[in-house]
Protein backbone atom coordinates (compact mmCIF):
# COMPACT_ATOMS: atom_id res chain seq x y z
CA UNK A 1 0.00 0.00 0.00
CA UNK A 2 3.08 2.29 1.22
CA UNK A 3 4.32 1.81 -2.59
CA UNK A 4 1.51 2.54 -4.37
CA UNK A 5 0.83 6.10 -2.60
CA UNK A 6 4.88 6.79 -3.49
CA UNK A 7 4.40 5.84 -6.57
CA UNK A 8 0.84 7.75 -7.04
CA UNK A 9 2.66 10.93 -5.38
CA UNK A 10 5.58 10.84 -7.84
CA UNK A 11 3.50 11.21 -10.96
CA UNK A 12 1.24 13.80 -9.29
CA UNK A 13 5.03 15.57 -8.50
CA UNK A 14 6.56 15.02 -12.05
CA UNK A 15 3.14 16.35 -13.98
CA UNK A 16 3.41 19.58 -11.66
CA UNK A 17 7.07 20.35 -13.04
CA UNK A 18 6.37 19.30 -15.98
CA UNK A 19 3.26 22.49 -16.34
CA UNK A 20 5.90 24.83 -14.48
CA UNK A 21 8.39 24.82 -16.92
CA UNK A 22 5.57 24.70 -20.02
CA UNK A 23 4.33 28.14 -18.24
CA UNK A 24 7.78 29.32 -18.30
CA UNK A 25 8.57 28.57 -21.75
CA UNK A 26 5.70 30.36 -22.50
CA UNK A 27 5.91 33.62 -21.36
CA UNK A 28 9.91 34.00 -22.29
CA UNK A 29 8.44 33.78 -26.30
CA UNK A 30 7.68 36.51 -28.37
CA UNK A 31 4.08 37.13 -28.58
CA UNK A 32 3.30 36.05 -32.32
CA UNK A 33 0.45 38.40 -32.40
CA UNK A 34 0.34 40.85 -35.17
CA UNK A 35 0.16 44.72 -33.81
CA UNK A 36 -2.59 46.39 -34.96
CA UNK A 37 -2.17 49.68 -36.06
CA UNK A 38 -4.70 52.85 -36.93
CA UNK A 39 -5.06 54.97 -39.96
CA UNK A 40 -2.30 57.39 -39.32
CA UNK A 41 0.42 54.14 -39.13
CA UNK A 42 0.97 54.28 -34.93
CA UNK A 43 0.38 51.59 -33.11
CA UNK A 44 -2.69 51.16 -31.14
CA UNK A 45 -3.02 52.41 -27.76
CA UNK A 46 0.04 55.40 -29.26
CA UNK A 47 -2.20 58.70 -29.98
CA UNK A 48 0.28 60.98 -32.82
CA UNK A 49 -0.66 64.84 -33.20
CA UNK A 50 -0.43 65.15 -37.14
CA UNK A 51 1.44 68.21 -38.59
CA UNK A 52 -0.45 71.73 -39.22
CA UNK A 53 -1.23 72.10 -42.55
CA UNK A 54 -0.38 75.51 -44.20
CA UNK A 55 -2.51 77.72 -45.57
CA UNK A 56 -1.24 79.46 -48.82
CA UNK A 57 -4.33 80.70 -50.27
CA UNK A 58 -3.82 83.96 -52.28
CA UNK A 59 -4.87 86.92 -50.48
CA UNK A 60 -3.66 90.13 -51.64
CA UNK A 61 -5.65 91.98 -49.00
CA UNK A 62 -6.40 91.88 -45.45
CA UNK A 63 -7.16 93.76 -42.92
CA UNK A 64 -5.91 97.07 -44.14
CA UNK A 65 -2.67 95.95 -46.06
CA UNK A 66 -3.06 95.36 -49.41
CA UNK A 67 -0.50 94.77 -52.54
CA UNK A 68 -1.58 96.40 -56.13
CA UNK A 69 -2.05 92.78 -57.39
CA UNK A 70 -1.82 89.19 -56.46
CA UNK A 71 1.21 87.76 -58.77
CA UNK A 72 4.77 89.39 -58.85
CA UNK A 73 7.96 88.28 -61.18
CA UNK A 74 11.00 89.24 -60.39
CA UNK A 75 14.30 88.28 -61.81
CA UNK A 76 17.66 86.79 -60.42
CA UNK A 77 20.87 88.73 -59.93
CA UNK A 78 22.61 89.60 -63.41
CA UNK A 79 26.22 88.39 -63.15
CA UNK A 80 28.58 91.08 -62.34
CA UNK A 81 25.59 93.68 -61.63
CA UNK A 82 27.35 95.17 -58.27
CA UNK A 83 24.03 97.40 -57.79
CA UNK A 84 20.60 95.87 -59.02
CA UNK A 85 17.64 97.89 -58.50
CA UNK A 86 15.18 96.79 -55.83
CA UNK A 87 12.73 93.55 -56.07
CA UNK A 88 9.85 94.71 -53.97
CA UNK A 89 6.26 94.62 -53.38
CA UNK A 90 4.94 97.39 -51.66
CA UNK A 91 1.52 96.86 -48.90
CA UNK A 92 -0.15 99.82 -48.50
CA UNK A 93 -2.32 100.76 -45.37
CA UNK A 94 -5.89 102.08 -45.43
CA UNK A 95 -6.94 103.96 -42.34
CA UNK A 96 -7.61 101.40 -39.67
CA UNK A 97 -3.45 101.54 -39.42
CA UNK A 98 -3.86 104.95 -38.48
CA UNK A 99 -1.06 105.82 -35.34
CA UNK A 100 0.51 102.25 -36.00
CA UNK A 101 4.33 103.12 -36.41
CA UNK A 102 6.34 100.25 -35.69
CA UNK A 103 5.43 96.54 -35.84
CA UNK A 104 5.39 93.84 -33.50
CA UNK A 105 8.63 91.46 -34.69
CA UNK A 106 7.26 88.52 -32.43
CA UNK A 107 4.59 88.17 -34.87
CA UNK A 108 6.07 88.79 -38.20
CA UNK A 109 6.83 85.63 -40.33
CA UNK A 110 7.52 84.71 -43.80
CA UNK A 111 6.02 81.37 -44.93
CA UNK A 112 7.24 80.17 -48.48
CA UNK A 113 5.40 77.40 -50.45
CA UNK A 114 8.23 76.53 -51.98
CA UNK A 115 11.85 77.03 -49.85
CA UNK A 116 13.78 76.39 -53.03
CA UNK A 117 12.75 78.89 -54.61
CA UNK A 118 12.33 81.75 -52.02
CA UNK A 119 14.87 80.12 -49.62
CA UNK A 120 14.90 81.79 -45.63
CA UNK A 121 16.46 85.27 -45.50
CA UNK A 122 15.40 85.87 -48.89
CA UNK A 123 13.08 87.88 -48.15
CA UNK A 124 12.95 90.93 -45.60
CA UNK A 125 10.45 94.01 -44.59
CA UNK A 126 10.85 97.64 -44.35
CA UNK A 127 8.57 99.99 -43.31
CA UNK A 128 7.39 102.99 -45.30
CA UNK A 129 5.79 106.23 -43.29
CA UNK A 130 3.79 108.64 -44.59
CA UNK A 131 6.74 111.20 -44.13
CA UNK A 132 8.87 109.33 -46.51
CA UNK A 133 6.31 109.44 -48.86
CA UNK A 134 5.80 113.13 -48.27
CA UNK A 135 2.12 112.92 -47.09
CA UNK A 136 1.11 113.70 -43.44
CA UNK A 137 2.47 116.13 -41.23
CA UNK A 138 5.89 114.52 -40.91
CA UNK A 139 4.05 112.04 -39.94
CA UNK A 140 5.86 108.31 -39.02
CA UNK A 141 2.86 106.32 -38.78
CA UNK A 142 3.22 103.28 -41.01
CA UNK A 143 2.09 104.14 -45.18
CA UNK A 144 3.16 101.07 -46.34
CA UNK A 145 5.50 97.79 -46.19
CA UNK A 146 8.01 96.59 -48.35
CA UNK A 147 8.73 93.13 -48.76
CA UNK A 148 11.96 93.19 -50.15
CA UNK A 149 13.64 90.27 -52.04
CA UNK A 150 17.34 89.49 -52.58
CA UNK A 151 18.47 89.04 -55.86
CA UNK A 152 21.26 86.90 -54.94
CA UNK A 153 19.17 84.38 -52.53
CA UNK A 154 16.29 83.85 -55.16
CA UNK A 155 16.04 80.84 -57.41
CA UNK A 156 14.03 80.52 -61.13
CA UNK A 157 10.90 78.81 -60.00
CA UNK A 158 7.30 79.44 -58.33
CA UNK A 159 6.29 79.84 -54.85
CA UNK A 160 3.60 81.20 -52.88
CA UNK A 161 5.09 83.52 -50.27
CA UNK A 162 2.91 84.13 -47.34
CA UNK A 163 3.52 87.06 -44.98
CA UNK A 164 2.25 87.53 -41.55
CA UNK A 165 2.38 90.61 -38.92
CA UNK A 166 1.13 92.63 -36.15
CA UNK A 167 0.86 96.49 -35.49
CA UNK A 168 2.89 97.04 -32.27
CA UNK A 169 0.44 100.04 -31.28
CA UNK A 170 -2.48 101.97 -32.77
CA UNK A 171 -6.20 100.36 -32.78
CA UNK A 172 -6.90 96.95 -31.19
CA UNK A 173 -7.14 95.96 -35.05
CA UNK A 174 -4.16 96.22 -35.61
CA UNK A 175 -2.56 95.33 -32.92
CA UNK A 176 -4.86 92.28 -31.61
CA UNK A 177 -5.53 90.51 -34.82
CA UNK A 178 -2.45 89.23 -37.24
CA UNK A 179 -2.72 90.63 -41.08
CA UNK A 180 -1.94 87.81 -43.42
CA UNK A 181 -1.33 88.71 -46.83
CA UNK A 182 -0.38 86.16 -49.15
CA UNK A 183 1.33 86.50 -53.41
CA UNK A 184 2.18 84.37 -55.99
CA UNK A 185 5.55 84.78 -56.96
CA UNK A 186 7.59 83.78 -60.47
CA UNK A 187 11.52 83.75 -60.52
CA UNK A 188 13.09 84.37 -63.63
CA UNK A 189 16.60 84.12 -64.95
CA UNK A 190 18.02 87.36 -65.79
CA UNK A 191 17.26 88.27 -69.10
CA UNK A 192 14.47 85.72 -69.75
CA UNK A 193 11.42 87.46 -68.70
CA UNK A 194 9.74 87.78 -71.90
CA UNK A 195 8.53 90.69 -73.36
CA UNK A 196 7.78 91.68 -77.20
CA UNK A 197 10.58 93.45 -78.73
CA UNK A 198 10.91 95.57 -81.98
CA UNK A 199 14.22 95.33 -83.31
CA UNK A 200 16.03 98.78 -83.98
CA UNK A 201 19.22 100.05 -85.70
CA UNK A 202 20.35 103.61 -84.67
CA UNK A 203 22.99 105.74 -87.14
CA UNK A 204 24.04 108.79 -85.23
CA UNK A 205 25.22 111.64 -87.25
CA UNK A 206 28.05 113.14 -85.41
CA UNK A 207 28.40 116.54 -87.41
CA UNK A 208 28.90 119.52 -85.17
CA UNK A 209 30.51 117.88 -82.03
CA UNK A 210 33.86 119.62 -82.71
CA UNK A 211 31.95 122.77 -82.28
CA UNK A 212 29.48 122.09 -79.37
CA UNK A 213 33.67 121.16 -77.62
CA UNK A 214 34.80 124.83 -78.58
CA UNK A 215 31.33 126.64 -78.05
CA UNK A 216 31.52 125.00 -74.27
CA UNK A 217 35.14 125.05 -73.85
CA UNK A 218 35.33 121.90 -72.12
CA UNK A 219 38.61 119.47 -72.12
CA UNK A 220 36.54 116.08 -73.34
CA UNK A 221 37.91 113.74 -71.61
CA UNK A 222 35.44 111.53 -72.78
CA UNK A 223 32.47 111.14 -75.16
CA UNK A 224 29.50 108.70 -75.35
CA UNK A 225 26.57 108.12 -76.74
CA UNK A 226 23.45 106.17 -74.72
CA UNK A 227 20.00 105.19 -75.19
CA UNK A 228 17.98 104.10 -72.01
CA UNK A 229 14.59 102.75 -71.34
CA UNK A 230 12.75 105.81 -69.71
CA UNK A 231 10.82 102.90 -67.20
CA UNK A 232 12.08 102.70 -63.85
CA UNK A 233 14.82 99.82 -63.91
CA UNK A 234 13.11 97.99 -61.36
CA UNK A 235 10.06 97.98 -63.32
CA UNK A 236 12.06 96.29 -66.05
CA UNK A 237 15.29 94.35 -64.39
CA UNK A 238 15.61 91.08 -66.63
CA UNK A 239 13.46 91.76 -69.33
CA UNK A 240 14.46 89.74 -72.88
CA UNK A 241 14.38 93.72 -74.44
CA UNK A 242 17.55 95.80 -73.80
CA UNK A 243 17.62 98.21 -70.82
CA UNK A 244 20.25 100.59 -72.09
CA UNK A 245 22.87 100.56 -74.90
CA UNK A 246 26.34 102.78 -74.80
CA UNK A 247 28.93 103.33 -77.11
CA UNK A 248 32.38 105.54 -76.87
CA UNK A 249 33.11 108.56 -79.23
CA UNK A 250 36.40 109.46 -80.53
CA UNK A 251 36.32 113.13 -81.71
CA UNK A 252 38.11 112.08 -84.58
CA UNK A 253 34.38 110.35 -85.63
CA UNK A 254 31.73 111.55 -87.69
CA UNK A 255 29.50 108.59 -87.47
CA UNK A 256 28.40 106.46 -84.19
CA UNK A 257 26.16 103.23 -84.81
CA UNK A 258 23.67 100.68 -82.61
CA UNK A 259 22.77 97.78 -83.96
CA UNK A 260 20.16 95.48 -83.16
CA UNK A 261 18.77 96.98 -80.10
CA UNK A 262 16.15 95.14 -78.69
CA UNK A 263 12.99 98.03 -77.97
CA UNK A 264 10.30 97.77 -76.00
CA UNK A 265 7.07 97.53 -77.44
CA UNK A 266 5.29 100.62 -75.84
CA UNK A 267 8.51 101.92 -74.36
CA UNK A 268 9.94 104.80 -74.11
CA UNK A 269 13.55 105.61 -74.42
CA UNK A 270 15.95 108.42 -73.47
CA UNK A 271 18.96 108.91 -75.67
CA UNK A 272 21.87 111.35 -75.52
CA UNK A 273 25.34 112.48 -76.15
CA UNK A 274 27.52 113.45 -73.03
CA UNK A 275 31.01 114.70 -72.71
CA UNK A 276 32.76 114.46 -69.48
CA UNK A 277 35.47 117.10 -68.44
CA UNK A 278 35.87 120.38 -66.74
CA UNK A 279 32.91 121.04 -68.18
CA UNK A 280 30.11 118.23 -68.09
CA UNK A 281 27.40 118.28 -71.34
CA UNK A 282 24.41 116.67 -72.42
CA UNK A 283 23.40 116.93 -75.70
CA UNK A 284 19.79 116.18 -77.59
CA UNK A 285 19.42 114.58 -80.93
CA UNK A 286 17.25 115.15 -83.21
CA UNK A 287 15.58 112.90 -85.91
CA UNK A 288 17.67 113.91 -89.36
CA UNK A 289 14.60 113.80 -91.32
CA UNK A 290 10.82 112.68 -91.09
CA UNK A 291 9.54 108.97 -90.28
CA UNK A 292 6.18 108.04 -89.61
CA UNK A 293 7.99 104.76 -87.62
CA UNK A 294 9.53 106.66 -85.28
CA UNK A 295 9.74 109.80 -83.40
CA UNK A 296 12.61 111.50 -81.82
CA UNK A 297 11.97 114.45 -79.09
CA UNK A 298 14.11 116.58 -77.45
CA UNK A 299 13.20 117.74 -74.17
CA UNK A 300 12.99 121.21 -72.84
CA UNK A 301 16.62 121.55 -71.27
CA UNK A 302 18.16 119.62 -74.33
CA UNK A 303 20.17 117.20 -72.29
CA UNK A 304 18.44 114.49 -73.67
CA UNK A 305 15.84 113.22 -76.47
CA UNK A 306 12.66 110.54 -76.21
CA UNK A 307 12.61 108.09 -78.95
CA UNK A 308 9.56 106.13 -79.61
CA UNK A 309 9.43 103.53 -82.40
CA UNK A 310 6.02 102.43 -83.79
CA UNK A 311 7.33 99.08 -86.06
CA UNK A 312 9.39 95.89 -86.23
CA UNK A 313 13.14 96.54 -87.99
CA UNK A 314 13.70 100.48 -87.40
CA UNK A 315 16.00 102.43 -88.50
CA UNK A 316 16.62 105.76 -86.43
CA UNK A 317 18.61 108.66 -88.15
CA UNK A 318 19.88 111.40 -85.75
CA UNK A 319 21.72 114.34 -85.87
CA UNK A 320 22.91 116.14 -82.90
CA UNK A 321 20.79 119.08 -81.28
CA UNK A 322 21.09 121.58 -78.63
CA UNK A 323 23.01 121.47 -75.62
CA UNK A 324 22.96 121.45 -71.84
CA UNK A 325 26.09 122.57 -69.50
CA UNK A 326 26.93 121.40 -65.72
Amino acid sequence: MKKLLFTSFMAILALGLAGCRENDLSSSLPSTTPEVSDKTGSETGKSTTPEPVEDFTIKASDNGLSAAQSSYTFATLQEGDKFPPDAKIRLTTDDRWAVCSSLNERYIKFTAENPSVLPEGSVDWTIVTKDDLGIGNKSNEIAAIDLVFDRELIRPGESKLKFETRGSNGSTTVTGKTTTVCLDITIKEFGTIEVETYEVNLDLNLTGLKDIIEDTETDATDISWTITDSTPEEEVYGYSADYSRSVAIELSDTQAKIEGMKFAVGHSYNTWVFIEGEVRVWIALEADGSSSDYELTPNKDNSQSALTVEKDGVSVKATLGDYYIV
